[in-house]
């Protein structure tokens, strides 16, 4: 009995198609996890060929790599199971969650605005110290109503600004990799978003953020996925 080989070429077709289109960040996955591949080489790469029993890439630097399947598939019916299924080992080996995160939530409550504002208010009071100066407006007008008067404002604003600025640059790292595991992408728009929110403003960001991946995780919980 013949084979139907151009039927089997139309199905590659598709699922490349789809793949490509719509599941790039999983591919990257792919490569990370069944290859060691860095996540600079492995970003965007190209689905080539998809056999029974191999995955083809292209990556950015344009070398070609290939991922066995173990086992191969039966037929190409299977491919949507093994991908996804793929993607599931490769999320957990990478210590990644299968929560995307996709949404930036900025402070709007008193109590995040004020701290927001504080720590602004922190780091320009140092930044500007050395301006501070007899002569000035700021010195000579608006600093004698401070308690201790400008002595004691340039004293408190250069003693706490580098504990300060330890403690932020911290919570910027920690946020960093929290936004690794739930998949957004380095550098991005949405990235930078939190990661200015939370150098200027810490605690509250990592509240927004809990608040916003707990909704994720209870709306996938009930949608059964």
């Amino acid at each position: 009995m013949a084979v139907d080989r151009s039927s089997d070429a139309a199905i590659q077709k598709r699922i490349l198609t789809h793949l490509n289109a719509d599941h790039a960040p999983s591919l990257s996955l792919y490569l990370q996890h069944y290859l060691s591949l860095p996540a600079s080489v492995a970003t965007n790469p190209t689905l080539t060929s998809m056999t029974l029993d191999s995955l083809t890439f292209r990556t950015n630097n344009g070398q070609t790599h290939t991922i066995p399947l173990d086992p191969p598939m039966k037929s190409y019916a299977e491919a949507r199971a093994r991908t996804v299924a793929m993607d599931a080992e490769a999320r957990k080996g990478l210590g990644l969650s299968t929560i995307v995160l996709d949404t930036y939530v900025p402070p709007t409550s008193a109590v995040h605005l004020t701290i927001a504002f504080l720590v602004l208010c922190g780091f320009t009071s140092f930044l500007t110290n050395p301006y501070i100066v007899p002569g000035t407006y700021v010195h000579d007008k608006v600093l004698p109503y401070f308690p201790g008067g400008p002595g004691w404002f340039i004293w408190i604003s250069r003693s706490i600004a580098v504990p300060v600025l330890l403690i932020h640059i911290v919570e910027s790292v920690v946020m960093a990799r929290r936004l690794r595991r739930y998949n957004v992408e380095r550098y991005g728009g949405l990235w930078w978003k939190w990661m200015v929110g939370t150098f200027v403003e810490g605690w509250g960001s990592f509240q927004r953020f809990d608040e916003v991946v707990g909704a994720k995780r209870r709306e996938k919980e009930k949608g059964g996925h």
